[in-house]
């Protein structure tokens, strides 16, 4: 009977190591891509191919936060990144539960630390050795190839070893003393090992969804980053030599107009639609420029009355559609760049018309709080349906079928510029409400 608890426990034991170091092994690499993915999004964004101690200052306390967030194996792991200097050991992060410390230098010729040995000599796996202070521990290592960092992640071994030897002594003590009720001890034994072990396996996958969710999402930011630059250097680069020609069938049009004045009503209707057309890609490629672009503000004391007045008078509303003006005097005065400022409001303006192809009527209001004022666009058309809602303020993101879906995401880009927000709440069939939120204080800017 000994025998047979013996081997069933060294199983268990067995299957909790390979438990541990699955688990090690995900944690480890999923931290060390984040690491990656952060350098590589950095260098997308500054358009160099290096990074400041401020980014890995920047990085390391992102990852760290999220090891403490959802590290949670029930056991002492700890987590150390460290790098190579002047042909040393030398630890940047060390963490335990509930306590941060960094472990002290080590030669490179060192017998210890086998696992971030492995790690700076760019492996990548899991063993059972020797760390920095000579205890045997159940480790993963993974190299961060973009600072030439490792990362180690690690359980003591006998923290996991040392309930199964209690348990196996426990075990034979009993089966010597009572042969008769083995059977129920080791069922009454076995079973709460069985459900922590059950615990520990949903928490890890618990763990690993989070962790896949968040690889996930950054991809596509990086995605949609790399889209963003190289959409930005090909508007730089054809921008400029589209508005020229654009510039010259403009004036060519003037031109026919005044000429053609009462004479040919056919012609006077093909040259507004050539008209509308040119001014159409004019603002398609302004979106395209402005968004790549973005200047720093230039603030002055203005009021809500007048960027609505400026950006009305640059608009062509349609005859269908009716403006209602309420902009609350007490709520009126503002500190933020005049002009973004009207190019927000004009492509909120604009955005709500065009979803009113039968007509309808457009509200802007402002109003008061302590946090700050508020400019308000409300229209009564079809609204925004549950799906798109989360995707509008996204760059490319467009329903309409002209137009690259850079409005949106501009204007929150020059209202997160000015200090301020932009949020909405849209219920489809209903309407669209798109509120701007500004901090009125000087102190902001």
């Amino acid at each position: 009977v000994t025998s047979v608890f013996v081997i069933t426990y060294t199983q268990l034991f067995n299957a909790v190591i390979e438990e541990i170091e699955t688990g090690l092994q995900g944690m480890a690499k999923s931290q060390a891509v984040l690491f990656d993915s952060f350098f590589e999004n950095k260098i997308i964004n500054n358009s160099n191919e290096s990074f400041s101690q401020a980014d890995k200052e920047e990085a390391m306390v992102i990852i760290v936060n999220a090891y403490k967030k959802y590290s949670d194996f029930n056991l002492s792991e700890e987590f150390t990144i460290a790098e190579i200097i002047d042909e040393q050991i030398v630890y940047i992060v060390g963490i335990e539960p509930n306590i941060d410390h960094i472990p002290d230098p080590l030669p490179l010729t060192t017998d210890l630390a086998e696992p971030m040995r492995a790690a700076l000599s760019n492996q990548s796996g899991v063993m059972i050795g020797i760390d920095y202070e000579g205890e045997k521990v159940i480790a993963a290592y993974e190299p961060i190839f973009s600072t030439e960092w490792g990362l180690v992640v690690k359980i003591d071994y006998s923290e996991v070893f040392r309930p199964y030897v209690k348990s196996i002594t426990i075990t034979i003590i009993f089966a010597i003393l009572f042969s008769i009720v083995g059977s129920i001890v080791f069922i009454q034994m076995t079973n709460p090992m069985i459900n922590s072990l059950e615990n520990q396996s949903s928490k890890l996958e618990e763990v690993i969804q989070v962790r896949t969710k968040e690889l996930e999402d950054l991809q596509d930011t990086l995605i949609r980053n790399k889209s963003l630059a190289a959409l930005g250097k090909m508007a730089g680069g054809i921008g400029h030599e589209l508005r020229n020609p654009l510039s010259v069938i403009s004036n060519a049009i003037f031109f026919l107009k005044e000429v053609n004045t009462g004479v040919d009503e056919k012609t006077d209707f093909y040259l507004g639609i050539i008209d509308n057309e040119v001014k159409t890609s004019e603002r398609i490629i302004s979106d395209l420029l402005d968004f790549g672009r973005i200047t720093k503000t230039n603030p002055e004391k203005t009021s809500f009355d007048k960027i609505v007045s400026e950006s009305l008078a640059k608009l062509k509303i349609p005859e269908n559609i009716e403006i209602i003006k309420h902009i609350d005097q007490n709520a009126n005065t503002v500190f933020v760049d005049r002009q973004q400022m009207v190019q927000v409001v004009i492509n909120l303006i604009t955005n709500a018309y065009q979803e009113m192809s039968e007509g309808g009527k457009i509200t802007i209001s402002s109003s008061k709080s302590e946090e700050g004022v508020y400019l308000i666009i409300t229209d009564n058309g079809p609204g925004i349906s549950l799906e798109n809602q989360k995707k509008i303020f996204q760059p490319l993101f467009t329903t309409k079928p002209r137009g690259v879906g850079l409005g949106l995401s501009l204007s929150k880009k020059l209202i997160e510029k000015n200090s301020g927000t932009l949020t909405f709440k849209s219920t489809p069939g209903e309407g669209t409400t798109f509120s701007i939120s500004l901090n009125n204080s000087m102190d902001k800017f």
